[in-house]
């Protein structure tokens, strides 16, 4: 045997005893230590003996360090760390540290053995390391310092187990090191500048992330070979996406990645139990298809390819489109292949069917999901996707962003016209008898159409919100010289290093893979990669080889002092430097790095290759080292005596590359590449940020792309809040300037609802600029010849007034206080009712500001109508940005209270407006008609039929909505009841209602909404009623024109019932669309609503942008989310809790998290959840369920429960491939 002390200062042989552990032979090696198997003699068993290397033994950092690594291995016990067993010193300072010996291989070159690993092994490998990490943080703060594959081994089993805790941290060790090591290539951005939080895990998550990455790409996040290099890109560059380096990962693993690899620790995972839920998601996403496709292989899905015609247009390439139960990337298969395959299968099932000569019984035909057919495909082609064929794919192949056929709805036929104001106007028809009543309860007059069509096939039509983004062919090519003159100035010739040439020249060999070639750049690139490279490395072996031609050579450096060269070696250049006024000279050694710093390499490099004669061949070693160390401008004159050829032009390009390589270039590469990846994702607001910081630098990047920049700018323009808001108030300030006042009030109305926190020069004084309009607003064009009274002055109370709607109450209150009129001008309740009437206006800010601070008092009013008004207005201020439903609840009662106290002349109006409070603040899904739809004790008041009409209409919408059918029943008696006592003085209100409540009897499974009630026109409450009346039945498209017309020409005037009707239309319409897959045609009607300019659609802002970006996110596109949060943030009309909600989202935190913030019954509850489910849609299928169960409860209206139940049929149709 040999004993330990002999071997101290050398490789531990076979045999050696080391304090009752027998070394069997080495396993490994590192910069401290190595690592033997070995048998542990008084246990028998095999064990793996890690010594700190003999040269390291007297160096008390390391010895404190080896042994900090023991004990942060002993504290941890957990299936997936290697335990440690013991630590000592034996003889001759022979440290130790015995542990459990793993038989396998490290994850590092299982990876170099595999390229990459299974995304389910990723996972699975993935979450044992993670719960590893988990349980040794939990319990003890235990940070790993160093996590990466090299230190992640996977034994036979194919179990993990995490080692090498050189680096690691416990709490309530003292050991604190004094410097920081790290592994570049995974290393966390706060470790490379030097910072290390003691107890903070996010940098491990960090390295984990990168790992991950690693693991599943098959490539770092920033591979590389050059230390410096890979660190500052970690630190200033953001890692291409997981999906794009690899395109099966699925999008949620892709952002949980991003994440985990983000700058700010505060935007990362912050501990190990947020990264295990997300991995546990992406766990559950892999089985959840495995089940789906029966276990076999994961269904992938279509996309659909450009048409030829677009070849080389404006478009951004699109992403592939994530949905729900769909993963990977599309394979490369053109159409003519699938068309081919198809044959196959026709012709091999012929030929079964011949063979077999046996008729069977024909099975039925698989259910399908349609998409819609490429353009290039005949119009009438349908392309199907069956769950038990092969997963056949099309990918996109060029830079177009792809277009589609419209779907059956929209290519119906051109919808009927709007009727013509003579129909509208038409009188009144005659009262008809008593009995009449009777015959119309049987006759079906309010809807008269043709035989219900059959439910449209479910047809994926994602949405299309790529930004095009046009590039021309010359235009790519000299982008990719600039990526390439980036790649190049990123190199560094270290002459201090062995190999100095052998780490630039992986770094150019990983440029050329990740290009394709038929490109200039590439080809100058190989040249540089094959001659140029190839070159500079022999130019230090020529130095040293020809010394004895160079020695005695006399030369001056760059500080002016002549020296002679002496001696060259591998390791440094000997000179004599002469000393100043010739008094002698000394010898000095200077370092290969010292001696190019002072020239002498150049000029050493002149003396052996600039001889006469020399061919270009003969110069490469010195024109390489001219380019890469920083004096390309030399080039050039060394290339005047050579004539042209293809490798002098390489040359030549050098110094033009220089310029192209600085850091400004640099940053002005990454924002046009981040601004593709905008325009990609469909988010004007970052796409203009970013287009305005190229346009405004000089970078050649900006430059060359000048004319796009211009035109996308132009077209992002009207989605930026502070862009739109200054334009808004330009536009009133013209209208102003040239005295037409009632022209500006609607864009400085819209500019304060909807950008009123943007910030913008023009914004200052917005408020006071409304209120000084309002004083100019003529009042004969909007009270006309109208005589003020005491009811002119009351908002929301009266919807019918011979003027638009939004400014009447202003602008009469504003008349009354100058009237003079003394009951008029000193009515107790005026001010109040000023205030008021700005929220009816659709000036929101200054009555909540008020109500805030408590300077309206409705207690203070004496007039029951006022004070009516002002508890609607309070109520409708406490919904929209309160945080619970329960003071609209109470606000109800109050409503419903004070209405009893209206004298019989007014009380239709007064009996109406708890109605409209229900249905607008959605109070009305929470409690029973009951409380709020009162009864009069008498017959009701006769004499104004428009608001009779109104209450009644109202009234069933009402119990409609509710779903109270014994209400209905009741309320149908009542009024055949109420026809027969009026006689013949008014029958048309309850004959009309009679009449649409017998449709209810008759189901139908297509309603056309725009049909006019008999004898009357087309109103708003009669358009509610019957969107309230088709229950779960899908809107006819053929009405969609009709009513967007009518929306377009009379919504200016509309009160806030009216945004209410649109808002609910427009929900009913996207679920219709959306269940049968056409989120393309939900997400226009949403932009369409989103271009109105009216006030009363103001409150439903934030919520229409809820809705584009939770459809945007079923088909895959993230940009309609940070747009959402954008343009919510500058709203004047969006809750804080709206804000919050979707800039939390945006960020990419958990909206679990996010959801917990809010109570029970928020009244943003159903946007938020909603969002939740569209979003683990796209990400983690495996969570749609529960989150689709967990929004249902918040769904208060029949339109939210429609939109509900598509979105569940959608997820259905896309997971399960059924329609």
């Amino acid at each position: 045997m040999t004993d330990s002390t002999e071997q101290a200062n050398q490789t531990l042989a076979a045999g050696t005893l080391v304090n009752g552990y027998r070394i069997e032979r080495e396993l490994g090696r590192g910069a401290m230590s190595v690592v033997y198997l070995a048998q542990q003699l008084d246990l028998q068993r095999p064990v793996a003996l890690k010594v700190l290397a003999a040269d390291l033994a007297a160096d008390k950092e390391y010895v404190t360090r080896f042994f900090n690594e023991a004990r942060a291995a002993a504290a941890l016990s957990h299936p997936n760390i290697i335990q440690a067993y013991d630590a000592g010193v034996a003889e001759g300072d022979l440290y130790y540290f015995c542990m459990e010996f793993v038989e396998g291989e490290t994850l590092l070159e299982r990876i170099e053995r595999e390229e990459r690993l299974p995304l389910d092994e990723s996972l699975k490998i993935a979450r044992e390391i993670a719960d590893a990490l988990n349980f040794g943080y939990q319990r003890y703060k235990f940070t790993h310092g160093d996590i990466k594959p090299d230190n992640i081994m996977i034994n036979l089993q194919g179990q993990a187990k995490l080692a090498d805790f050189g680096l690691a941290k416990v709490e309530g060790h003292d050991y604190d090191g004094s410097e920081v090591m790290l592994t570049p290539l995974y290393a966390p951005p706060e470790l490379i500048r030097g910072e290390r939080r003691p107890g903070d895990c996010r940098g491990d998550i960090y390295a984990f992330g990168a790992t991950l990455y690693h693991i599943i790409a098959g490539s770092p996040p920033f591979p590389g070979t050059h230390a410096h290099s890979v660190m500052d890109r970690h630190l200033h560059e953001n890692p291409e996406p997981l999906r794009l380096r690899y395109p099966k990962a699925p999008l949620g693993l892709s952002d949980l990645v991003s994440r985990m690899l983000a700058k700010d620790p505060e935007r990362r995972p912050q501990d190990w139990e947020e990264v295990l839920a997300g991995l546990r998601q992406c766990q559950q996403y892999l089985a959840n298809l495995a089940s789906s496709n029966g276990g076999g292989h994961v269904k992938k899905p279509f996309l659909i390819k450009p048409s030829a015609a677009a070849e080389g247009s404006a478009a951004i390439p699109p992403r592939p489109i994530s949905l729900a139960g769909s993963v990977g990337k599309m394979r490369s298969l053109t159409w003519m292949l699938i068309l081919i395959g198809l044959v196959c299968c026709l012709a091999l099932a012929a030929l079964a069917a011949v063979i077999t000569k046996n008729k069977r019984k024909a099975a039925p035909p698989p259910v399908v999901i349609q998409l819609v057919p490429p353009p290039e495909q005949p119009a009438n082609g349908t392309l199907t996707a069956n769950a038990a064929q092969p997963d056949d794919t099309v990918e996109s192949v060029d830079d177009n962003v792809p277009t589609y056929n419209a779907t059956p709805e929209t290519a119906a036929e051109p919808p009927p016209k709007l009727p013509t104001a003579d129909h509208q106007a038409e009188p009144t028809a005659p009262p008809e008898p008593a009995n009449a009543a009777a015959s119309a309860d049987t006759a079906d007059v309010t809807d008269r159409q043709p035989a219900t069509p059959a439910p449209p096939a479910f047809q994926l039509r994602p949405p299309m919100t790529a930004i095009a983004l046009p590039r021309h062919q010359h235009q790519r090519d000299q982008e990719v010289w600039i990526d390439a003159a980036q790649c190049l100035g990123r190199l560094q010739y270290d002459l201090s290093q062995n190999t100095p040439v052998e780490p630039m020249m992986q770094a150019v060999q990983e440029w050329l893979s990740s290009h394709q070639q038929g490109n200039e750049a590439v080809v100058f690139m190989r040249f540089i990669h094959d001659v140029a490279l190839p070159a500079l490395e022999e130019l230090k072996a020529k130095l040293v080889q020809n010394k004895d031609t160079l020695i005695g050579s006399s030369m001056q450096t760059r500080r002016k002092q002549t020296v002679v060269i002496h001696d060259i070696t591998f390791v440094s250049i000997e000179v004599d430097a002469m000393l100043a006024g010739d008094r002698g000279r000394y010898r000095q050694s200077l370092r290969w790095n010292q001696a190019r710093h002072e020239g002498i390499v150049e000029d050493l490099c002149r003396l052996l290759y600039l001889r006469p004669g020399a061919s270009l061949a003969d110069l490469r070693p010195l024109l390489a080292y001219m380019a890469f160390t920083g004096r390309p401008q030399e080039i050039s004159r060394l290339l005047q005596a050579h004539p042209e050829s293809p490798e002098r032009r390489h040359w030549e390009m050098l110094p033009k590359m220089e310029a192209w390589a600085g850091k400004t270039e640099a940053d002005g590469l990454r924002a046009w590449q981040r601004l593709q990846q905008a325009c990609l994702d469909g988010n004007p607001t970052a796409a203009y940020s970013l287009a305005l910081r190229l346009r405004k630098g000089s970078t050649t990047i900006a430059g060359l792309y000048r004319e796009q920049l211009d035109d996308l700018l132009n077209r992002c323009r009207p989605f930026v809040p502070e862009q739109q808001g200054g334009e808004l108030l330009r536009q009133a300030q013209a209208a102003i300037q040239m005295d037409q006042y009632t022209d500006a009030l609607a864009p400085l109305l819209l500019a304060q609802a909807r950008f009123g926190l943007a910030d913008f020069p023009e914004k200052s004084g917005l408020s006071q600029r409304l209120r000084s309009l309002l004083a100019k607003l003529p009042a004969e064009s909007w009270l006309g010849e109208a005589e003020l009274t005491q009811m002119s002055l009351v908002p929301f109370v009266f919807q019918r007034r011979p003027a638009p709607w939004p400014a009447w109450a202003a602008i009469a209150c504003r008349e009354a206080a100058n009237s003079e009129r003394r009951g008029l001008r000193e009515n107790p309740g005026l001010a109040q009712m000023a205030e008021w009437s700005q929220l009816e206006m659709g000036e929101w800010t200054g009555p909540l500001a008020k109500l805030e601070k408590k300077q309206l008092s409705i207690s203070g009013l004496e007039d029951p109508i006022q004070r009516l008004a002002a508890i609607f207005g309070a109520g409708l201020l406490q919904e929209r940005f309160g945080a619970n439903l329960r003071q609209a609840e109470n606000t109800l009662g109050q409503l419903a209270t004070a209405a009893k106290q209206i004298d019989n002349a007014r009380s239709l109006e007064a009996m109406t407006l708890p109605v409209r409070y229900a249905l607008l603040t959605r109070v009305n899904g929470r409690r029973q008609p009951q409380d709020h739809v009162l009864q009069t004790p008498g017959p009701l008041p006769a004499g104004n039929a428009n608001a009779l009409r109104t209450f009644l209409l109202l009234t069933v919408t009402t119990f409609l909505e509710a779903d109270d059918q014994d209400a209905i029943k009741a309320f149908r008696q009542a009024l055949k009841t109420e026809a027969a006592a009026h006689g013949d003085q008014n029958p048309w209100p309850f004959q009309q209602l009679s009449t649409a409540l017998q449709k209810l009897d008759k189901p139908s499974q297509e309603v056309d909404i725009m049909s006019s009630p008999p004898g009357s026109e087309l109103s708003i409450a009669w358009l509610r009623l019957r969107l309230a009346s088709s229950g779960q039945a899908r809107l006819s498209s053929s009405s969609d024109q009709p009513f967007m017309e009518l929306v377009e020409a009379d919504a200016a005037g509309w009160p806030l019932d009216g945004g209410e009707l649109v808002y609910t239309w427009l929900l009913r319409r996207c679920a219709d669309l959306i269940a049968v897959g056409d989120l393309e045609g939900a997400c226009q009607k949403v932009e369409w609503c989103l271009s109105l300019p009216y006030s009363c659609l103001f409150p439903y802002y934030a919520r229409l942008h809820f809705l584009k970006a939770g459809i945007c996110l079923l088909g895959g596109s993230r940009g309609a989310l940070e747009t959402a949060a954008v343009c919510a943030h500058a709203a004047t009309v969006a809750s804080e809790t709206e804000k919050w909600f979707l800039a939390a989202i945006a960020k990419r935190d958990a909206p679990d998290a996010a959801l917990a913030r809010l109570s029970a019954d928020h009244p943003a509850q159903y946007w938020c959840h909603w969002l939740a489910v569209c979003l683990a849609a796209g990400d983690f299928p495996g969570s749609v369920d529960s989150r689709l169960a967990a929004m249902g409860p918040h769904a208060l209206t029949l339109a939210e429960k429609r939109l509900h139940n598509a979105l569940g049929a959608f997820l259905h149709a896309i997971n399960t491939n059924t329609p």
